[in-house]
């Protein structure tokens, strides 16, 4: 049977004192090394669309089309998917078995049904709670459903709950509630 966590047991992981600090480390420089690498693939997608698409802005805000959104998050997460066991070689001396298909695709599947799962969960509390309002909407081809989503469902629980946390610090409960 093989071990659920593995970590490398030389370089930066060896054995000796304080091993739970320099993993404690580890495990901050790794995360802030896949999320420069996320945005770095992100942001170099809509740099080289934004000679060919019109409405592609890298700044002063990076905005794009839904498609290229996509595009941009697909290169992205393949930066990641690239850079990661080149940076666990470098750390821990090991190769990234974690990414090896054997025991990543099951893997994949129960993350993806237990990521489904929660987002129903949060999706559900936050409609019978009233923070959310589901508005049916026509959908004409993938691209326009991540904006579809975008337009019709976030705004409404964001602007909703900002207003509801800023009357309920300003003790005015009363308003809250008929906003509700």
């Amino acid at each position: 049977m093989t071990r659920l966590v593995e970590l490398g047991e030389r370089r930066v992981l060896h054995p000796g004192p304080l091993r739970w600090l320099r993993a404690l480390g580890w495990m901050l420089a790794c995360f802030v090394a896949v999320v420069l690498m996320y945005v770095i693939g992100y942001l170099i997608t809509l740099l080289v669309t934004s000679a060919f698409v019109p409405g592609v802005h890298v700044i002063p805000k990076p905005t794009a089309p839904p498609l290229v959104e996509i595009a941009a998050s697909v290169v992205g997460a393949a930066s990641v998917l690239t850079g990661y066991p080149a940076l666990v070689r470098l750390g821990e001396g090991r190769p990234a078995s974690e990414l090896e298909w054997r025991r990543a695709l099951p893997e994949i599947g129960i993350g993806l049904a237990l990521g489904a799962m929660l987002m129903l969960g949060a999706g559900l509390v936050l409609w019978a709670t009233g923070w959310a309002h589901y508005v049916p909407a026509t959908i004409n081809g993938g691209s326009r459903a991540i904006s579809a989503l975008h337009q019709r469902i976030l705004p409404k629980s964001r602007s909703k709950g900002a207003r509801f946390v800023l009357l309920r610090a300003s003790m005015h409960l009363e308003k809250a509630r008929r906003m509700r």
